[in-house]
């Protein structure tokens, strides 16, 4: 079967995508509490992850006294910070799969699989930190969902072009995950010479509210 070219490479950073250009675009002002805290994590997502006493914060303040009871706070602490001394975040994330800090690891490792070009287990991780940051009511669930379409896209295009459809069609997901699921839509519909459906694409992008500068970009495309 023949591929086309295929954007991006990262889920979180598409190849052709300028991280400057997204955060100008976006105003901050209007954003909801959710979107704040996805955009904190694209600028910010390794030191998030490398440091303990940030993710501890982070944890006690959104998983509260479910954490923190019977010292179960102090556990997972110790349990992180020697994961990340042994590089076995691997098996950290099996056995704290429920909780935020599982869901923030096991993102961590499916980006560094998928730049990796690693897509199987990038798909695993995208799958676990999905689960895990759902049940957490964590935003970045969404960031999770966009990554496993990327993984689809790499492995099997046809499947890829399905659930990046389905991500731009879920109300339920971020406007701005559903905006660059569009945008990376439009692009190959574009290169594919279907302007049609590239036209369809952006035409619901656009009317997404918060799409950011991925609206815009996809306008452009045009």
């Amino acid at each position: 079967m023949h591929r086309e070219p295929k954007n991006p490479k990262n889920p979180l950073f598409p190849k052709d995508a300028d991280p400057k250009n997204i955060s100008l675009d976006l105003d901050t002002s209007v954003m909801s509490a959710e979107e704040k805290i996805s955009n904190y994590w694209e600028k910010n997502q390794k030191s998030i992850l490398t440091s303990i006493g940030i993710c501890f914060v982070a944890i006690v303040g959104l998983q509260g006294t479910k954490i923190v009871q019977n010292n179960a706070a102090l556990k997972l602490q110790d349990a992180y910070k020697t994961a990340l001394q042994e590089d076995s975040l691997n098996d950290f994330i099996k056995t704290y799969q429920d909780t935020l800090i599982g869901g923030f690891s096991a993102l961590s490792l499916a980006n560094d699989a998928y730049n990796n070009e690693n897509y199987s287990d990038a798909l695993m991780y995208f799958e676990s930190a999905a689960d895990s940051l759902a049940s957490n009511q964590s935003p970045l669930s969404s960031k999770a969902q966009i990554g496993i379409a990327f993984c689809h896209y790499q492995l099997d295009l046809d499947r890829g072009i399905k659930a990046l459809e389905n991500l731009l069609n879920d109300d339920s997901i971020l406007d701005s995950v559903r905006a660059e699921a569009g945008f990376t839509l439009t692009s190959l519909a574009k290169i594919q010479g279907n302007l049609e459906k590239a036209k369809a694409y952006a035409q619901i992008v656009s009317s997404l509210e918060k799409g950011g500068s991925w609206a815009s970009r996809t306008n452009q495309i045009l």
